[in-house]
């Protein structure tokens, strides 16, 4: 259910947090996330018990299928079923020899998936900094439509940015993926 070609996804398991701590205080991770609070185990670890029985979310491991590495993390949260909506977020691909070879976009397609298949969504929306074309573009081509700015709403390396609103409908996943599998 939770994989594709090279991955698959698993729920984050308490063994999981020190590499995930590693990756959380690294420069990558601080341009990426849109608040960044220095971590430790014992931070991490308060983080993981207190989402394990919150059923409004649900937090991956990303396992590269050849390797059987953890390579990365997303989640899905903010789950509400009677709108039929979420978002998802929190990605990060932290090991170095995965970077830039399309694993992110493996891990939100399967996000996707399971949101709208499994859980029956109507809408999954996500947030990305506004100066990060790179992740603008990659949510535009999985099809997701841009819907709204928030202004000067983080401030990181010394200046405001802005953090851009993205969502995509059951209806246009559906026909996104009809047609790149045709």
């Amino acid at each position: 259910m939770l994989e594709s070609k090279r991955i698959k996804l698993r729920l984050l398991e308490p063994d999981d947090m020190k590499q995930i701590v590693e990756w959380r205080n690294t420069e990558q991770s601080y341009n990426s996330f849109l608040s960044f609070v220095p971590l430790n185990l014992d931070r991490q670890m308060k983080w993981y018990n207190s989402q394990v029985y919150d059923f409004t979310q649900s937090n991956f491991a990303v396992i590269h299928k050849d390797t059987g590495l953890m390579i990365g993390m997303i989640g899905i949260y903010d789950i509400d079923n009677a709108s039929r909506k979420c978002e998802w977020g929190r990605i990060l691909i932290g090991h170095p020899e995965f970077l830039n070879q399309g694993y992110g976009r493996e891990a939100i397609e399967v996000v996707l998936e399971y949101a709208f298949d499994y859980l029956n969504m109507n809408r999954v929306q996500c947030t990305c900094i506004g100066s990060n074309r790179k992740v603008i573009t990659l949510y535009k081509s999985i099809g997701f439509t841009e819907e709204g700015t928030f202004r000067d709403y983080v401030f990181k390396n010394n200046k405001y940015d802005n953090v851009v609103l993205f969502s995509i409908l059951k209806k246009e996943y559906k026909e996104k993926r009809k047609h790149s599998s045709s």
